[in-house]
């Protein structure tokens, strides 16, 4: 009779009432505003999850590797912003807590370490330029230019790339694919040249859901498949590594409204060949997904 007593009162105990997780008071990550941030920075714990992101990144860093674009998916609060941001840091030694963050993963990783230090060839280069992108309800071409504009100006005032700059700022919606692809290369070509001599790139899209928000209710101006060429440029980056990868919440739900929306729109101007431009057109991301936060878990 006891024992079934102990049992109705352990299964009516909730996790939560038994582990109790004391927030650091960290609020939610932006990417762009927070890349110099250091009291964020100093903050991240590096985490089984994010060690094993970072390894299959780093894997496809080598010259002859073809996956280096990527969509970390998962749901709000699983870290997806906070690990780009912490990745961004590891990546390039000019940020200001590059160091704390290779220290920590060396301490925590020696072999994942050293295959960082490596593969981004540290010890002569500044590793890979971080371009932090922040998604809003507007087209990808804004979403790109404002990222990449930032990224400039965080360089200094050098001339180097002002032909590069009144390029970008011409950018609009109606801006062919063809040609942003184009000028990511130019700017990588010129930021691994002397006297950057980084790396390569490594461009963020975080909130990529606002574009596509913004795509499925203007699909006679917005082509998804920038997406594409972008992807495909990068897994053929070779030695001057452009590593693109996009966080997402719920981008299935806005991939059936792009499907829906395009759909609509292509069965009325094309008469009915959408279904075979839509699947020519789906992106090539390689795909990692974060789980539930442990607070998240303990609500349940």
């Amino acid at each position: 009779m006891s024992d079934m007593v102990n049992e109705s009162i352990i299964s009516s105990i909730k996790i939560s009432e038994l582990i109790h997780i004391h927030p650091n008071g960290l609020r939610s990550i932006q990417v762009e505003n927070d890349l110099e941030n250091s009291a964020i920075a100093e903050s991240y714990v590096l985490t089984g999850q994010s060690r094993a992101c970072l390894a299959r990144i780093l894997l496809h860093l080598n010259d002859a590797s073809y996956g280096r674009s990527w969509t970390l998916t998962g749901p709000f609060g699983s870290g997806k912003s906070f690990f780009s941001l912490h990745l961004m840091n590891l990546a390039c030694s000019n940020q200001p807590t590059h160091q704390r963050a290779l220290n920590q993963l060396q301490k925590a990783d020696p072999v994942l370490s050293k295959q960082l230090f490596s593969l981004l060839n540290l010890r002569d280069s500044p590793g890979l330029m971080p371009v932090p992108i922040t998604g809003f309800r507007g087209s990808f071409q804004e979403c790109l230019k404002h990222g990449f504009l930032r990224a400039i100006t965080r360089l200094g005032n050098s001339q180097d790339f002002a032909p590069l700059k009144t390029i970008l700022e011409s950018w609009s919606g109606r801006t062919d694919s063809h040609a942003i692809v184009q000028w990511i290369g130019d700017f990588c070509s010129r930021l691994t040249s002397h006297p950057f001599n980084f790396k390569g790139i490594l461009v963020i899209f975080d909130e990529m859901g606002k574009p596509l928000e913004y795509a499925a209710s203007h699909s006679d101006e917005v082509d998804v498949y920038l997406l594409q060429e972008i992807a495909e440029y990068a897994n053929r980056s070779s030695d001057k590594p452009v590593v693109f990868s996009r966080l997402s919440e719920n981008g299935q739900r806005f991939k059936v409204d792009l499907r829906i929306s395009h759909f609509k729109n292509r069965l009325r101007n094309k008469h009915g060949c959408w279904l075979t431009h839509y699947k020519s057109h789906s992106p090539k991301f390689s795909i990692k997904t974060f789980q539930h936060s442990l607070k998240l878990l303990l609500k349940q």
